[in-house]
């Protein structure tokens, strides 16, 4: 039977090498002389789904961080620019009548302009709700992934665990870790590569709206 899986594994970034370390060292107690195919296998399975889980709770932890910045850039444009505009929008505003202990409502409002479009460009070019909603889904897919693995998994265990050992269908075994792990890899490739295009989008959109605004000789 497959050990338990630790509820809480330390979690290492995606990107870490560490990770393929410590799948390689859980998998030097397997030896192939003795015949435990299958307490072998479990190890194999056991060490994929450490290797997937980590990778799970790591973009849940990203999910959760970027959710309160994308949270908070958002709301904070929202707010600020509201605050200006109910300031342009009271009478003598802008005509500088209107004034705080001598500081004119004008320049609160110009003020509250510049910090909700500084948190907007903030967000867009940090992506604060683009790697909230990017992690959503590399988080679904993960875990989607490990649900059907272990399924699959589940299921040969019956077809084999009670076979001679001659008889077990290690090939079909490998098969299913060698899926998964393509699996899992892809979901990354996959992030890594929606974070790629949203930076170059980015820095596209910086780039045109710097054309179409360059004074004319």
């Amino acid at each position: 039977m497959s050990k338990k899986i630790s509820k809480e594994p330390i979690v290492i970034n995606t990107e870490e090498p560490t990770r393929i370390k410590n799948f390689h060292e859980a998998l030097q107690s397997i030896k192939w002389t003795d015949d435990e195919y299958i307490k072998n296998l479990e190890t194999i399975y056991d060490a994929l789904i450490e290797v997937a889980l980590n990778d799970l709770i790591f973009y849940n932890n990203q999910r959760t961080k970027n959710k309160t910045k994308s949270y908070w850039a958002r709301q904070g444009s929202l707010i600020f620019g509201v605050l200006g505009t109910l300031a342009m929008a009271i009478p003598g505003t802008a005509q500088g009548v209107n004034s705080l202990q001598g500081i004119p409502f004008i320049t609160f409002s110009f003020i509250s302009f510049a910090l909700a479009g500084g948190m907007f460009t903030w967000n867009q070019w940090f992506f604060a709700s683009d790697s909230h909603i990017r992690y959503v889904v590399a988080q679904f897919d993960l875990g989607e992934a490990i649900v059907k693995f272990t399924l699959n998994w589940q299921k040969w265990l019956k077809q084999n665990k009670h076979l001679p050992p001659d008889n077990i269908d290690t090939d079909s075994a490998f098969n299913l870790f060698k899926e998964f792990s393509e699996h899992i890899y892809k979901i990354i490739r996959n992030d890594t590569q929606v974070w790629g295009d949203s930076l170059i989008n980015v820095i596209k959109a910086q780039e045109d709206f710097l054309k179409n605004h360059q004074p004319k000789a």
